[in-house]
């Protein structure tokens, strides 16, 4: 049975997640040390936000990675987490957990972890906002407690761009795409749409949030004339685990030049609106996968007026996955700058989180075997117990 779009949205709703709509009025996130109004339809975030988004956090400290791959500790992180992915998500030998839940399942924990990196941002922002006006005691105390917060926040982000990533991995064997083709996607959508970044431009000019906004759509609008062929040619590109990596380092550089500077729409934008950006852009992809999964090998009924071809449905689902991606490490770019983390610090999070959580996974296991989901599942709530235990002592 198809589910279509109320459905969808009832079922994230009903397992305890929050759709956009909601999550302006219910999640609430904190601007610039105040909430947003529920009844304030100015006051919600938008793609190209408000002016003055942007919360002041510390200096950024963490190193700007160079195009092309190879360039250090993050690096090498994020590859650890994206092996961690494949190994768990390989239909062979991965884990009988993660083999009998969907993409459907995992876009929906997407938005779960989405909300709870959010309620960690806004236990962040009143803290140092409360810091800021009355201090907090002994500055060894204020330090250690904002330090556990930190922690709390980049393990959340680490948990949001874990289960992007699985959901770009398990797409890929359900429907024979590779993560390759979203993370090129990501890249060419992203950086068509924004031509004044000194990086990859055409030497376009945008010192306003306005010119910015009218660039992207702009963009927009001549990317989706040429959709067609770009995307065929995309998906007709083999991959290859070099290209893939190299895809993925360029989509991870992108993000971190656009929150570098010298792009008007990430100045103005902080974590928590690119969270809620994350969430609606897992509902879109939930309608592709929805379309997708209850099609003909010929046409598929889109809505009442338009019909489009499985190939025309697969390449706009590899597009939504790109865009889930993005958020997802947009989210912890802009928290690092807002809050001064290193972006790897979510990256290594999640790997020794997941690793420790799955230990009859070979590579990493300590020799524990799970030969069924219920045997994962108590492996996977034993350790995420423990951690929890040892977390709460430091």
């Amino acid at each position: 049975m198809k589910l279509g779009a109320i459905g969808r949205k009832a079922l994230i709703c009903s397992a305890g997640y929050l759709t956009l709509q909601q999550a302006f009025r219910r999640t609430l996130p904190i601007v610039m040390g105040r909430r947003y109004r529920a009844d304030d339809a100015h006051s919600r975030p938008k793609r190209f936000g408000a002016k003055g988004a942007r919360s002041k956090g510390k200096a950024v400290r963490y190193k700007i990675s160079g195009e092309g791959g190879g360039h250090g500790t993050a690096d090498h992180a994020l590859e650890d987490l994206v092996i961690t992915v494949e190994k768990l998500t390989s239909p062979e030998t991965g884990c009988p957990w993660n083999a009998e839940k969907t993409v459907e399942d995992y876009l929906s924990y997407v938005c779960s972890e989405s909300d709870e990196a959010l309620h960690e941002i806004e236990q962040l922002s009143a803290y140092e906002e409360m810091t800021r006006q009355h201090g907090s005691g002994d500055m060894g105390d204020r330090e250690e407690e904002r330090a556990r917060i930190v922690r709390s926040l980049t393990s959340e982000l680490g948990d949001v761009l874990y289960v992007a990533l699985v959901v770009v991995s398990k797409a890929g064997h359900a429907f024979g795409l590779e993560p390759y083709h979203a993370y090129k996607s990501a890249v060419e959508k992203i950086r068509g749409r924004t031509p004044y970044m000194t990086e990859w431009g055409d030497g376009s000019e945008a010192l306003t949030l306005e010119r910015a906004q009218a660039l992207w759509l702009e963009r927009k609008q001549l990317q989706k004339e040429t959709e067609t062929h770009r995307t065929l040619y995309l998906l007709s590109t083999q991959a290859t685990p070099a290209k893939a990596a190299a895809a993925r380092s360029d989509l991870v550089y992108t993000v971190s030049r656009l929150v570098a500077g010298g792009c008007p729409w990430t100045e103005s934008i902080n974590a928590s609106q690119m969270l809620q950006f994350l969430k609606e852009e897992c509902v879109e992809a939930m309608e592709e996968l929805d379309t997708l999964c209850n099609c003909s090998d010929d046409d598929i009924e889109d809505d009442q007026e338009n019909c489009r071809s499985h190939e025309e449905v697969r390449r706009a689902l590899v597009s939504e996955l790109g865009d889930v991606l993005f958020d997802a490490l947009m989210a912890i770019f802009l928290a690092a700058r807002d809050h001064s983390f290193d972006p790897a610090e979510a990256y290594e999070s999640a790997v020794t989180k997941i690793r420790s959580r799955t230990p009859y996974i070979k590579e990493w296991g300590d020799g524990s075997v799970a030969h069924t989901p219920q045997e994962a599942e108590a492996m996977w709530n034993v350790a995420k117990k423990r951690q929890k235990e040892e977390a709460l002592k430091l």
